[in-house]
């Protein structure tokens, strides 16, 4: 809720919520952690080390779980805070890529927004796949997702 209000704990606040999110990283889904992480990200806050490690342990663990919305929001939320972890982003880059037909134009717009904020070189066949995807859909991209696919290249 404090990223959808905009309203930045306290460091206090944060101190007696930071334990328990730690705790219940393990229990939550892919849509959990992208949550947490988007959370984060739009409150413009830098996780600690335990929860960006509890966060990225459940991402590498329950990527088979994740939606193409949770995939592309955990990108996405680790391109806004620049959190450049090349395992986490393979996972999740290749997690995109094995499922591009799920994903929604909006989606993969910001799994390449998120790849070029991060520099993240993706192996041919994951640039392929993403290339064809955006070629065989680029007309029904609103105009957002076409700038941002515009920028990302």
């Amino acid at each position: 809720a404090f990223g959808h209000l905009q309203i930045h704990p306290s460091p206090k606040l944060w101190e007696a919520l930071e334990m328990p999110l730690v705790n219940s990283i393990p229990k939550m889904g892919g849509q959990g952690v992208a949550n947490s992480l988007w959370a984060f990200a739009t409150l413009q806050i830098q996780p600690s080390q335990q929860v960006m490690h509890s966060l990225l342990s459940e991402i590498t663990q329950k990527r088979n779980g994740f939606t193409p919305q949770a995939t592309s929001n955990c990108l996405w939320a680790l391109g806004r805070l620049q959190i450049r972890n090349l395992a986490i982003s393979n996972v999740l880059v290749e997690t995109a890529v094995s499922c591009t037909d799920e994903f929604s134009e909006v989606e993969m717009a910001n799994v390449l927004w998120a790849m070029a904020k991060l520099r993240f070189n993706a192996n041919p066949a994951w640039s392929q796949r993403i290339e064809s995807f955006v070629r065989q859909r680029a007309s029904s991209f609103s105009p957002q997702s076409l700038v941002t696919c515009l920028w990302a290249s």
